[in-house]
């Protein structure tokens, strides 16, 4: 049980990385890798055979052609992989309800918020789902709108578990990691 008179506060100020790692599809760091250095070494191999196909090497022209539909894969994959989640993050950070700094208090009765432009303060038995990623709490009072808490924003490593324990004891659902 959390100790309800020790209030867990977290000032909340979202970046574009904050976003941007909540909204990539691929979440392994080694798939990303991968998927970017084939993307890297496949445009390099169809740059080489435009330049051969250039200089009229018959040879060339026809396995271009034949690559073109994989070359435009290749580019495809990682613009909608990496591309659009950073370009939508940049979209989002413009939000005023996202671009402030936000006050969050817990306690063992309620959550407070107090932000640029809002204040709130609601039970928890408003919040139907929580969730833990690698780097960020989420807290939905919907199924479509979370609370973003990066676990940067928390004052210590020890204000991270006891936040873990709270969520855990009053909200019903929770996914947290194995």
């Amino acid at each position: 049980m959390v100790n309800q008179l020790d209030p867990i506060d977290v000032r909340v100020r979202l970046t574009v990385d904050d976003l941007y790692q909540l909204r990539i599809p691929i979440k392994s760091s080694a798939i990303r890798i991968g998927a970017s250095l084939f993307a890297s070494i496949f445009a390099l191999v169809m740059v080489v055979l435009a330049i051969m196909a250039a200089t009229h090497n018959a040879r060339a022209w026809p396995v271009l052609i034949d690559l073109l539909p994989l070359f435009a894969l290749a580019m495809v994959i990682p613009f909608i992989s990496f591309v659009l989640p950073f370009l939508f993050a940049r979209e989002d950070i413009k939000n005023p309800n996202l671009n402030g700094e936000s006050l969050y208090s817990f306690t063992g009765e309620d959550v407070q918020m107090n932000g640029t432009t809002a204040k709130a303060s609601f039970t928890w038995q408003a919040l139907i789902q929580a969730c833990e990623t690698k780097n960020a709490f989420l807290l939905y009072p919907s199924k479509d709108v979370a609370i973003i808490l990066p676990k940067r924003c928390f004052p210590t490593q020890g204000s991270i578990a006891g936040f873990r324990t709270l969520i855990s004891e009053r909200i019903a659902r929770v996914q947290l990691p194995s």
